[in-house]
Parts: C-alpha cells; sequence; structure tokens
C-alpha cells in the first residue's frame, strides 16, 4: 500500500509539471489580451483553421451546416487566401478564395463550383484581415475572467458589449442591426493564448442565443464558432496567381438570377399559412403576395413535405429537382420546395380579393 501511495504522489506531481500548473502568468488578464492582440497584428503571417457549424430546426425535423475553412494570413503583403468546404443537406462543396487589402479598399477573388473566379471591390479595407477586425471587438471586451489554463495555454472568458457585436455583425451587409437592441443575453469569446510566445491559438463562440435573437426567419439550436491559429511568422507569403487576376470576372459582370422574396420590395404584403395531409405526406405551406399600387405583383410559396418514409420523400425529391422551382432541399423525410413567380398583369387583383381567395382554401391570413 505504501508503494502504491508513492507511485500515486510521484504520478501527480509528474502530472503537475506536465500541465504547467506551476507556471504563472506574470499579466493581468486584461494586459495578456491586449499582448495577444498587439503580437497578432506585428506578425507577418500565421495560419489560421475556421469551423463554422450550424443547426436550424426546420419543422420536425433539424438542418445541419458545416464551414471549414484552412487559411494563410499574410499580414505583411495584407493578402488572405482561403480554401473553404462545406456541407449540407448531403452536398458538400468546395472553394478557394483570395483577399487583398489594396489601399482604401478590399479586393476578393472567389472560385466558383465551375472553377470560375469572379471579382468583388468593397470600400471597406478591412473586412477580411483577422487582424483588424476580431481582436479590435476582444479588446472592446468589458468583462474578462481567467479559466483554468492547460500545459500550453492559458484561457479566459470575454464578456462583449452590444456596440462590439454591432461592429462584428456590420461586416454582414443582409443584417438589421436594429434587431440586435432585442438581445439581452450575455455574449461571451472564449480565447486561447500560448504561453510561451503569448500569440492567440484559438478563438471560439457560442452565437445561438444571439442569431436567435436577430432572427425572424429560422430557429437556431446550434450556432458554434471556432477559430484555431498557427505557425506565426512561419506560415509562408502569400501570392495571388496571375491567371486568378487575370480571368477573374467583375461580379457587376455577372448574370446572377436572384430569388427569393424581400418584403421591402412592395407596399403591402399578405402573408398566409396553410396545412395538408395525406397517406404519405403532411404539407406545411406559407405563401407571400406583393402588392404595389394596390394590385398583385409577386407570390413566393415555402412548401414543407414531411413524408412518412424516406423512399417516398426520395422519389418526389428527384421529380421535384426536375421543375422550375427555385430552391429543392431534402433532409431525412423532410422536403422544402421555394417557388417565386410574376403575377401576370390579367391575374393581378386585390389586397382583399387574394385574402378572400386564399382563406377559401383554407389558409390563414394575416
Amino acid at each position: 500500500m505504501r508503494k502504491a501511495k508513492i507511485f500515486m504522489f510521484s504520478l501527480l506531481v509528474s502530472m503537475v509539471a506536465l500541465t504547467g500548473c506551476g507556471k504563472k502568468n506574470n499579466l493581468s488578464p486584461e494586459d495578456t489580451i491586449k499582448k495577444a492582440i498587439s503580437n497578432m497584428q506585428s506578425a507577418e503571417n500565421y495560419k489560421m483553421t475556421v469551423n463554422f457549424n450550424i443547426t436550424t430546426k426546420l419543422g420536425n425535423s433539424s438542418i445541419a451546416m458545416n464551414f471549414d475553412l484552412d487559411g494563410i494570413v499574410d499580414v505583411k503583403n495584407k493578402i488572405t487566401k482561403y480554401n473553404i468546404k462545406a456541407s449540407a443537406l448531403g452536398i458538400e462543396s468546395e472553394t478557394e478564395q483570395y483577399i487583398k487589402d489594396d489601399g482604401d479598399e478590399t479586393i476578393t477573388y472567389k472560385k466558383d463550383t465551375d472553377g470560375n473566379w469572379t471579382k468583388q471591390v468593397s470600400s471597406d479595407a478591412t473586412s477580411g484581415d483577422m487582424t483588424n477586425n476580431l481582436p479590435a471587438i476582444l479588446n472592446s471586451g468589458n468583462n474578462i475572467k481567467e479559466l483554468k489554463a492547460d500545459k500550453n495555454n492559458y484561457y479566459y472568458e470575454i464578456t462583449v458589449g452590444a456596440d462590439a457585436i454591432k461592429d462584428m455583425f456590420s461586416l454582414m451587409d443582409d443584417t438589421d442591426l436594429d434587431d440586435l437592441d432585442n438581445f439581452d443575453g450575455k455574449f461571451v469569446i472564449n480565447v486561447g493564448i500560448d504561453k510561451k510566445s503569448y500569440h492567440y491559438a484559438s478563438i471560439s463562440m457560442d452565437m445561438t442565443d444571439l442569431l436567435n435573437s436577430v432572427s425572424s426567419d429560422a430557429e437556431y439550436t446550434k450556432v458554434a464558432f471556432v477559430i484555431n491559429f498557427s505557425d506565426y511568422n512561419k506560415a509562408g507569403q502569400v501570392e495571388i496567381p496571375a491567371e486568378v487576376i487575370e480571368n477573374a470576372k467583375e461580379e457587376s459582370d455577372i448574370d446572377v438570377s436572384t430569388y427569393g422574396f424581400d418584403e421591402d420590395d412592395y407596399e403591402d404584403v399578405l402573408v398566409c399559412e396553410g396545412q395538408d395531409s395525406d397517406d404519405t405526406a403532411s404539407l406545411n405551406a406559407t405563401i407571400y403576395i406583393g402588392f404595389n399600387d394596390g394590385v398583385s405583383e409577386t407570390s413566393y410559396a415555402e412548401l414543407q413535405y414531411d413524408f412518412n418514409n424516406e423512399d417516398d420523400a426520395t422519389e418526389f425529391y428527384n421529380e421535384a429537382s426536375e421543375g422550375e422551382y427555385d430552391g429543392v432541399f431534402k433532409y431525412n423525410n423532410t422536403v422544402s420546395l421555394t417557388y417565386t413567380e410574376d403575377i401576370d398583369a390579367s391575374e393581378q387583383t386585390s389586397y382583399e380579393s387574394w385574402k378572400a381567395n386564399l382563406e377559401g382554401e383554407g389558409f390563414v391570413c394575416e
């Protein structure tokens, strides 16, 4: 028994040494964060990997989307290269992206699924550079809590204020920042900082509550965002290939068909919901009708079919994929369709007429 106790004591001492618990950080949490920010901004380059996992509730099912990004940030030359993999609804895709800060603007080169490159120019010269955006947000944290360290890293929990959240979401053009006023929860960012170099090792965020507070279109059950950093000053220089620069088309030169329904384009919008079912599936439908000058112009439908078995769902999905729908999506036994149609002048009627007709079909209209 005594030998066993001596062995356990020796093991404990070894574990303490391995985990680095004896190495004290002489800097305060605030100074540690600031030093890591300074080191990131002064680094010539580094590597980063990002995992963005989103799970959205869809009726009785859930849709999981996963994004993996592997990149090199060339701080010295203000160029970033990303390789991006995405998966959703059983569909996987890969693409590449280069971002270059060029004076007062940012130039982004993206490769589409067909291998063609596009070029987008933005007046925001910091949108693609992690060294300018996230560190500034971290620095604005109004409460920093020190967590338990491990062998390699110090860990901190940073509570971020409303203004910093708005700065973060301002990078997303389609986000209504006024909706952020509805968020009364606590937004926390967790960071890991290397003990030896005082470089950022990791940054993670749980954005579930935050996105639910600003979104009226979807219910999120999981939104996790994790970034890992490595190879500071060892990642190498990034160059944009000449063939990319020469062959990339300006986005304004590309013919893009836009689907969906923007309620802001109409003076009045009628929204009606309905349900139906048979022996094979149940249907939930939402129909939007847009009106200008008192008459209907556009109809938009979101249809969700929940089938009793996946074979029927697959058969329906294959048939619908050959139709003229905007989008056709399948997840397990659920198939979702979206469809937009401009209403012919001969069929354009009033708000009251559409409402009466749809309610006559069993819909409930707002």
